[in-house]
Formats: structure tokens, sequence, C-alpha cells
């Protein structure tokens, strides 16, 4: 038995019998007050009626002895006063009715079934591993029944000093109460085995549990998991299923949905990492994927037997000496993404309920991360979008620059061209329109009915006609219509 996972377990026990104590102590003390006062109605003797009371304080005490952490001492008191008590009774209230022929045969015996419940005080107090206070607690009740006879025989209150006969009176009740002691003996002893044992494995599953919950506060706490480092964060978490579950192998398989298949993409054995890229197809192996699918554990203590990996065994598990698998199902994007799968050569593997909650939270990890890496993935697409974005808005406002800067040279030129139409383009018009009519005056009847006078007069009113219209334009900002100069 390992020491190690004794010890605290040894300290569980203590308390537990400390407070077994003070019930045990409390009772006895009452059930000595209660027998006093119906032997006080009995035609009982008045001394054996006042001994069980002042004998019924001697109870109490192993209730103070713990209320002052003397625990050890007031165990081996209860053990210890128990039986002595008992037996002081029944030599006393034998003797102070010696000669009176009140004295039963039924008293020889009865006195004998209390030692033997006093007998079962030791076993309740102690573990086995405290087997030596045990053996010492237990000395007084084995001394008081071996030795009842005898002890009675001193103080002659003896069966036959009595005055009462029977033939076979030692052998009868001495073979009864050995006989009896023996078999309480064994069947106490089996069942503090037993308890010693359930505590052993609970403090185990507790180590276990402790184990794991740290290796879980770990993997929360890592860059890999937490920045969505998939490909990381899949070699660690392998890594910790090994070292908390103790399996031979553990795999990380990714489901391809447009194959029907899973393809292994790392491998931890003999605590190195592989990428065999093994790939296994559901037309093979239809039972487990099925009941992958249906993402739920998959816990094969025999896995060459169990409904969801018999069909592994002669392609898979037998080659490589597997025999017993746990499989975890992960999620990606909300689907299937693929299995998590722990795998025990050479012997069976029980798997507990801690086993399958540590790796059901490794698969949640796994699926955790594959979400942070989906987020970040968007976010990033989303900051690529918006830098586009920004990008185009400065390359547009540029642009609508740009462009303002051109419309406003274009309207000082306009402007320009306004002041040149209404001043220095009319003033050659006006000039040449007043040159015309001097000629004409000048020239006189000499011209009149030329052609020529009248195609120069009409080409002066049009130039002068086209350059009042571009100019009222202008400044009234309407439109030019070309075909309305070209009539």
């Amino acid at each position: 038995m390992n020491k190690n996972k004794v010890i605290p377990n040894l300290k569980e026990e203590k308390v537990r019998s400390s407070y077994l104590t003070n019930a045990i102590s409390i009772a006895l003390f009452v059930l000595t007050v209660i027998v006093g006062f119906a032997y006080f109605f009995s035609e009982s003797s008045q001394s054996l009626k006042l001994t069980i009371w002042l004998v019924s304080p001697l109870f109490i005490v192993p209730y103070f002895l713990n209320r002052v952490k003397c625990t050890n001492i007031s165990r081996l008191w209860l053990a210890t006063i128990f039986p002595i008590a008992i037996t002081f009774i029944s030599v006393h209230s034998k003797s102070a009715i010696m000669g009176v022929d009140l004295i039963n045969p039924v008293n020889y015996f009865d006195i004998r079934i209390v030692l033997l419940n006093a007998a079962i005080i030791p076993f309740v107090l102690y573990s086995i591993a405290e087997w030596k206070q045990l053996l010492a607690a237990l000395a007084p009740a084995a001394i008081c029944l071996l030795l009842f006879d005898p002890i009675h025989d001193f103080f002659n209150v003896g069966y036959y000093q009595s005055g009462l006969t029977s033939h076979d009176y030692y052998f009868s009740a001495n073979l009864f109460t050995v006989i009896t002691f023996v078999f309480l003996t064994i069947i106490m002893l089996f069942l503090k085995v037993q308890v010693l044992k359930s505590d052993i494995r609970y403090s185990t599953e507790n180590d276990k549990i402790t184990t794991y919950l740290h290796e879980l506060v770990k993997l929360s706490n890592s860059h890999s998991i937490n920045n969505g480092k998939v490909e990381d964060a899949k070699q660690e978490i392998i890594r910790s299923a090994e070292v908390c579950l103790g399996v031979s192998r553990v795999s990380i398989w990714k489901f391809n949905n447009d194959r029907e298949s899973i393809i292994c993409e790392y491998l931890l054995e003999n605590n190195e990492i592989s990428t065999p890229r093994t790939e296994l197809f559901a037309t093979d192996y239809p039972s487990y994927f099925v009941e992958l699918k249906h993402q739920q554990l998959i816990i094969a203590t025999d896995a060459a037997t169990h409904a969801a990996t018999y069909e592994f065994a002669d392609s898979y598990l037998k080659p490589l000496s597997i025999f017993s698998m746990m499989d975890a199902p992960f999620l990606s994007k909300g689907k299937l993404g693929g299995v998590i799968c722990c795998e025990h050569k050479n012997e069976f593997k029980q798997w507990g309920a801690a086993e399958s909650l540590l790796l059901k939270a490794l698969g949640d990890f796994l699926s955790y991360t594959i979400i942070v890496d989906d987020r970040l993935r968007q976010n990033q697409l989303l900051t690529e979008k918006n830098q586009e974005v920004s990008r185009v808005n400065e390359n547009l406002e540029a642009i609508v620059n740009k462009r303002t800067e051109e419309l406003e040279e274009k309207n000082r030129q306009l402007t320009e061209y306004a002041y040149i139409n209404s001043h220095v383009l009319r003033a050659p018009v006006a000039r040449i329109s007043g040159l015309y009519n001097l000629f004409k005056i000048e020239t006189g009847d000499m011209m009149n009915g030329s052609a020529i006078f009248g195609y120069m007069e009409n080409s002066i009113s049009e130039l002068e006609t086209i350059t009042v219209e571009i100019n009222r334009a202008i400044e009234e900002n309407s439109t030019l219509d070309r075909n309305k100069f070209m009539n």
C-alpha cells in the first residue's frame, strides 16, 4: 500500500473518529443515565442504582477531551473505560445480591453481549492504518470477554459460586463468546478494509481531479488557444491528454465532409509528435462514423468489441496492439470538425468519469481555439476592407478636390472669356459697325443696292448678336446651344 496515499486518509479518518467519539460518548452517557432511572423503579439494590449513576460521568469525559484537542486520549479512554465499567458493574451488582438467591443465569450472558458491543467501538474509532492503536484499544474488551469467568471467580461472584449449576456453562458460554467475538472482528476488519480502500480511491480520484484542473487552468491561459493559433493549440492539447490520462497514443483527426473521412493531423506516441496523414473512410467504418456524427464521447474499454470501434479490430487495433480507446469530437464553425483520439496499448484501461470529462474539456478547448481563429480572420478581413474603403475615400476626396480645382479654373477662364467677350471682342465689332456706317454715309448713293453692303451688314449684325448671347449666357449661368446660332 502506498504510504503517501494512506497518510491523507489517516487524517480524514481522525477527523471522522473525533465526531464519532463525541457521538458515542454522549450516547453512552445518556443511555447510562436512562438505565439508572430504569433500575430506580426496579427491585434492584440501591447500591447498584448509585453505581450506575456514578459510572455514567466517565462516558462523557471523551467529549470534553476532544474539546481540548486530546483526540487520541479521548478515543483510547472511550474504548477502554466502556468494557472496564461494564465488568465492574457486573461484579458489583452480583456481589450486592449474593446469598439473596436473586441471581439469574441470564446475568452471566447479557453482560457478555454488552462487552461484545464494546468490542465494536475500537473498530469504529480507529482505521486499519492505526493497527497498533486499534489493538491497544481492543485489548480491554477482549480481556474482559476472555477472562469474564476468572474475574468473577476472583471476586467470589462466579457462576458456580453464586449457587447456579450447569454441566457445560464454561464450555457453552465461552465458546459462544469466542465465536461471536471472532465473527465480529472479521466483519469489522472487512468493513474497515473496504472503507480504507474506498478512501484511497477517493484520494486518488481527488489527486487526479486536482491534476486535471491544474492542466485545464494552464490551457485556459495558453497563448496559442487564446490567440487562435490552431496548429500550436492542437499539439498542446494532445500533450495535456497524454500527461493527464497516461495513455500510449493521443492523436487529432480532422473530419473531411466532402470525402466522408477523417485524416490524422497529429500523433503523439513515445513523447514524439508526428504527422502521419492517415485517412479513414466512413464506407469502411460506418458504425464509428455514425457515433462520431452524434458528437458524443466514444468510451471503449474493450475497443475490439465496442459497438462503435469493433470495425477497427483487424485493420487498426490488432496490428497496433490497441486494447482501449476513448474519442472526443470537436466542432469547427458549428459543425463536426474532427476528433481527439486516446488509445491505450497492451492492456485494458478503465475510463472513469474524470477522464471522460477531461477529454471532453480538451475537445471544447480545441473548438474554442477554432472559433477564436475564425473571428480573428474575420476581424482581419474587416480591417482590410475598412482600410480599402479608407483608401478609396482618400482617393475620392483627392479626385473631388482635383475636379473642384479644374472647375474653379474653368469658371475662372469663363469669367475671363466673358470679360474678353464683353470688352475685348465687342469693341472691335462695335468699331467695325461704326466704320461700316461711316463708309455707307460717305459713299452715299454710289453703293445703294450693292449686295456686298447687304452681306457686310448681315455679318456685322450676326456677330454682334452672337457676342451678346454669349455674354448673357455667361452672366445668367444658362446654357448655350450651337444650333441656335446655326439657323
